[in-house]
């Protein structure tokens, strides 16, 4: 249901997460038997490029390039969250 009647605020929220921990790529991973939404998704990635936002949807077969994206983006999470934590350790004021 979230995705085929409200794709839109789908969207919207991972734009709003990703500029709060600013990340600079999210994943939609949408799986073999919900390829029947692939078009209505594509359509409202669209909308999301006309209003400036950057989109890029990957091609079928590059689930290995999604998952690498994935684990590059937690490693530097965890690396941000270590080096804010030894902020914290060095400085508890801040």
């Amino acid at each position: 249901m979230l995705l085929t009647e409200r794709a839109h605020l789908l969207v919207e929220g991972m734009t709003i997460a990703a500029r709060a921990i600013g990340a600079r790529e999210g994943i939609l991973y949408l799986r073999g038997e919900y390829v029947y939404l692939r078009d209505h998704l594509e359509a409202v990635l669209a909308e999301r490029r006309q209003a400036g936002v950057e989109v890029r949807a990957s091609e079928r077969g590059e689930k290995r390039k999604m998952q690498e994206m994935a684990e590059r983006n937690a490693r530097l999470a965890l690396d941000q969250d270590r080096a804010r934590a030894a902020r914290t350790r060095e400085d508890p004021a801040n």
